[in-house]
């Protein structure tokens, strides 16, 4: 509860930030509804910038299909 934010990753959403939680009656709101967070999107352009080869992909995680 005490993080600056929360993402989930995933196949299909890549990142997606979590915008709150609720944990024993306690919420915690980490970005404003509808936003997604500033580490979250980093990551996601940082993902599909490898994925569609913007970016060098130094950790050999793209793989041509043919």
């Amino acid at each position: 509860m005490e993080a600056d934010e929360v993402f989930t990753t995933g196949t299909a959403v890549v990142v997606c930030s979590v915008g709150s939680m609720t944990h024993l009656g306690r919420r915690k709101q980490y970005t404003p509804p509808g936003e997604a967070g500033k580490v979250a999107l980093e990551i996601y352009s940082s993902l599909t910038d490898i994925q569609s080869e913007r970016a060098e992909d130094r950790f050999g995680w793209v793989v041509p299909v043919n």
